[in-house]
């Protein structure tokens, strides 16, 4: 009999937050401008773990919806993650063409 391993590291969606609160400490915090560096550096990796965090969470739950609710937080952290970073929306995304347009022409445009 095959010993089949389970837990929350098996999770691909929790392998995949982890290696992007690595990436988000390694690749983006260090090249945040200056001006920037504490508040923003503070606030994208807050929200990088708490992606993380909300998928461990939604694991532990034991009902089905409690489950989708914490996978949607960590979806709005990520969101927040990436526009903390300044990364544009994604155009696939829902309601990402208004949010595209934003980002390329600024708030005032």
């Amino acid at each position: 009999m095959a010993d089949r391993k389970v837990g929350l590291d098996t999770l691909q969606a929790w392998q995949k937050a982890r290696e992007f609160v690595i990436l988000v400490h390694q690749r983006v915090s260090p090249v945040l401008p200056d001006d920037e560096k504490w508040d923003l550096t503070q606030q994208i990796r807050r929200s990088s773990k708490s992606v993380m965090a909300n998928i461990a969470e939604g694991y532990g739950r034991y009902y089905y919806q409690e489950v989708i609710r914490f996978c949607y937080i960590a979806r709005g952290s990520l969101e927040g993650t990436s526009a903390g970073a300044g990364v544009p929306p994604r155009p696939s995304a829902k309601g990402s063409t208004q949010r595209r347009a934003r980002w390329d022409t600024g708030p005032s445009g």
